[in-house]
């Protein structure tokens, strides 16, 4: 059944092109390495040092002439440094860490992708305060100083939070008309979620949240659909995997014993006697 959270006769929004305002991923390449490409691409200035956390150790932030912060940590306890980036020089920042070290093992913990546009929020506000009453979401105001400018939806130890506020009084000078964003802050659970996040585009961060994507679809702007959460394996399931990853070369051992009896290995497994028997044999 179609949703109707905006109401779409209402006239367009001049949205502009979603992009990434946050980003925090663990990154397959050394220290300095990411330092001098980050430091390269955004033309940025004398680094200065600064505190680790979460287990990385102490790093550098890179200054930049745009709103925002670039931090790199060095690894720590963990075995890759850890990049920070948030405001206007993550989409930069991503892609360069993307053409640089895009490898196997890196992978984003937080990426925060944002859609501002002009006109009337209320509507975007609105649908999202009707779409999170349908589905049972907590929700709340969302204030920007002492004053309340729109809602967020999603617990903070979820996976997906989705807020719509005032970007302009948030951020006062860097916008020449009254503007509002829409950000989805998403916080991927599973390794495999991690490694789609390091890779995916803005669009399809946001697109992972399915109120971002059902209320603006009903205002005319379709977002990539997002992508399947990963099945929850049962035990059987992951006892079978364990059982070809770590007994593999013994299950073939026992096959030609038998010659390869499927019947007679399976009851051999099953009555070990049987087995230390025809060993003796």
């Amino acid at each position: 059944m179609k949703s109707h959270y905006v109401d779409s006769s209402r006239e367009d929004f001049a949205y502009s092109p979603v992009r990434f305002d946050y980003f925090r991923a663990s990154v397959q390449g050394t220290f300095w390495g990411i330092v001098d490409a980050l430091g390269a691409d955004l033309d940025a200035g004398e680094p200065s040092p600064v505190r680790g956390d979460h287990g990385y150790g102490m790093g550098l932030t890179l200054p930049t002439e745009q709103r925002g912060t670039v931090v790199v940590l060095r690894p720590g306890q963990h075995e890759q440094p850890s990049v920070r980036l948030s405001g206007w020089p993550t989409d930069v920042g991503v892609e360069t860490l993307r053409r640089e070290f895009s490898r196997a093992e890196s992978r984003a913990s937080r990426v925060d992708a944002a859609l501002d546009f002009e006109g009337d929020p209320s509507p975007i506000i609105e649908g999202i305060q009707s779409y999170a009453v349908d589905h049972g979401m907590k929700r709340a105001a969302y204030f920007v100083g002492g004053d309340s400018t729109g809602v967020e939806i999603g617990a903070g130890s979820s996976e997906s939070r989705l807020r719509c506020y005032d970007a302009a009084l948030k951020h006062p000078g860097e916008f020449a008309r009254p503007t509002t964003r829409l950000e989805h802050e998403f916080k991927p659970g599973t390794r495999d979620r991690k490694s789609w996040a390091w890779s995916a585009s803005a669009e399809s961060v946001l697109g992972t949240s399915r109120a971002a994507s059902e209320v603006l679809a009903t205002a005319g702007r379709l977002l990539p659909s997002a992508p399947a959460r990963t099945r929850r394996t049962g035990d059987f399931e992951a006892w079978l995997v364990w059982l070809a990853q770590t007994q593999g070369q013994r299950l073939d051992e026992l096959l030609a014993l038998v010659d390869g009896d499927l019947g007679e290995a399976f009851a051999m497994l099953r009555q070990p006697e049987v087995m230390l028997a025809r060993l003796a044999g």
